[in-house]
């Protein structure tokens, strides 16, 4: 019996998560210069075109991978009734448990930002905003922790590093 045709969504999808994947794999093996958009087409079985009709650029299509793949767990709102303490572990939780489903994104995270950090591009204005990001919420989570009382108030406040 044949196999019913697609949908239009579904092969956006399944597009969509196939440059997603090669584009990971080809950061995590040879930085975030070797993966250019027409070897992420070819990776991922389709031509360079694809990447720039879906995402515009390949600087977008990664910011699109660590928007969805990293960022949007981590940043899953968890019930009001969560205190500031476990908001904290709620994060270092799930980075954990991303580290073990897909190590190939991890390496891919840490490649472009230890890249975008030697830089002037346009990824090292998104690395820092992610990294300032991600410090926000974790020091609001301490704060209202010490409010709430799952966190000693005597640790004092956070030092400003950056």
């Amino acid at each position: 019996m044949p196999q019913p045709r697609r949908t239009q969504q579904e092969r956006v999808e399944e597009s969509t998560r196939r440059l997603f994947r090669a584009a990971a794999e080809l950061i995590a093996q040879g930085g975030y210069d070797a993966a250019t958009a027409a070897e992420i087409g070819r990776r991922a079985g389709y031509s360079r075109a694809m990447v720039r009709a879906r995402f515009g650029s390949r600087e977008q299509l990664v910011d699109a991978v660590i928007r969805s793949a990293y960022e949007g767990p981590l940043t899953v709102p968890l019930p009001g009734s969560a205190t500031g303490m476990e908001r904290v572990l709620a994060r270092i939780d799930t980075m954990g448990r991303l580290v073990d489903e897909n190590p190939a994104l991890l390496r891919m995270l840490l490649a472009v930002e230890f890249q975008a950090a030697g830089k002037g591009s346009g990824m090292a204005d998104r690395a820092a905003s992610w990294v300032s990001r991600l410090r926000s919420d974790t020091l609001e989570a301490l704060r209202e922790g010490q409010r709430d009382g799952s966190i000693s108030s005597e640790l004092g406040e956070p030092p400003l590093l950056l």
